[in-house]
């Protein structure tokens, strides 16, 4: 296994753990009744060139309470330096409510 090979098979693993974004993110849908399709659209993800985007936001673990706003910011910009959406950026403020709706 090559270290891209173990690094995704983290992410996948990640994405599915409580504590991590990708958790919320799925808690979020169930309760709206939503797709990840649409979830995704929502978040300016279009498109499968940005499947490996998506799904490292997934796993990245969820902001502190006490810093929520911040470490949000800082997750997205790192995700982000990877992997640019179609429009240049995820939609922050529509991230922050997801998760938040995650999570309640």
């Amino acid at each position: 296994m090559t270290n891209d090979e173990a690094l995704h098979a983290w992410y996948e693993y990640a994405a599915r753990k409580p504590g991590f974004i990708g958790e919320a993110l799925r808690t979020q849908r169930a309760k709206a009744f939503l797709f990840q399709k649409q979830q995704r659209a929502m978040l300016g993800i279009l498109g499968e060139q940005y499947n490996d985007l998506w799904l490292r936001l997934q796993a990245m673990r969820l902001p502190r309470p006490d810093q929520f706003t911040a470490d949000l910011a800082r997750i997205v910009r790192k995700v982000e330096s990877n992997t640019k959406t179609a429009e240049g950026t995820l939609d922050l403020e529509c991230l922050e409510e997801l998760i938040r709706a995650g999570l309640a």
